[in-house]
């Protein structure tokens, strides 16, 4: 198993080689800017459910299942 640090090392190879019009159709992500790692991660997580949206007040927004 990889560790973060390798992982981020192969992610960051990877992304410097690909077009970011070409992630944005494969990884189904809106807009971000080319070259701008930490935006295409961010989309990728959020398209993946992995990030909650942030509420004007600074907290994330709560899901009604959480609090059964």
């Amino acid at each position: 198993m990889l560790d973060e640090e390798t992982a981020l090392t192969t992610v960051e190879y990877i992304f410097k080689r690909s077009d970011a019009q070409d992630l944005m159709l494969a990884y189904n992500v809106p807009y971000f800017t080319a070259g701008d790692l930490d935006a295409f991660l961010t989309a990728l997580a959020r398209a993946n459910g992995r990030v909650r949206k942030v509420s004007r007040h600074g907290h994330a927004k709560r899901n009604t299942q959480d609090h059964r």
